[in-house]
């Protein structure tokens, strides 16, 4: 398949993208830019260290699978349990 007649409906594109496509390769609209530095600070944002990943696994009974700690977390939930009643 040749690249030259890229406008063909592709059924995995949606309509708009398809516009879009079609757009740019006639010229009337220029191709977005793209601007990696705010595309890498936003990144930034999502990024989660290592260190804030392991701070509770010692508490947290799902990432220890330790029967204790679920022990644990049942007293806690009877507790405020019963002092909501």
């Amino acid at each position: 398949m040749s690249d030259s007649n890229r406008t063909e409906l592709n059924p995995n594109e949606n309509f708009d993208a398809q516009r879009l496509s079609e757009d740019i390769e006639s010229g009337e609209v220029n191709p977005p830019e793209p601007n990696f530095e705010k595309d890498y600070q936003k990144a930034q944002e999502f990024a989660v260290s290592s260190e804030s990943v392991s701070e509770n696994k010692d508490d947290d009974p799902l990432a220890t699978g330790n029967p204790k700690n679920f022990a644990e977390m049942a007293k806690k939930v009877n507790i405020t349990r019963d002092e909501s009643v």
